[in-house]
């Protein structure tokens, strides 16, 4: 159950990133992966997007709430994760 609520979880975040990014003019969003497949694990969603005419990488980490702590872990997780290592370019995080 939890693994099924999990998945659920995923999908419609993938969903509302889609949704979100629809509706800001400067964004095309090129793709969204869910659960990829990397060498790290750790990663739930990785989006392709074009701003400004400029290729970026959305590294996402899904939680079910949104918790001071949950917030603060999953910034560790994406910072620690080898994808952040591959990009040339800092991570930008926000928390909303």
């Amino acid at each position: 159950m939890l693994e099924s609520s999990t998945k659920d979880l995923q999908i419609q975040a993938a969903g509302s990133l889609r949704d979100l990014m629809a509706v800001i003019p400067a964004v095309r969003l090129e793709g969204v992966e869910v659960e990829p497949s990397l060498p790290d694990r750790r990663i739930d969603m990785l989006a392709q997007l074009i701003v400004y005419n400029r290729p970026h990488l959305l590294i996402c980490e899904i939680k079910s709430s949104g918790q001071a702590r949950n917030a603060r872990e999953a910034l560790c997780v994406v910072f620690r994760s080898t994808v952040v290592s591959a990009v040339r370019t800092p991570p930008l995080a926000a928390l909303c």
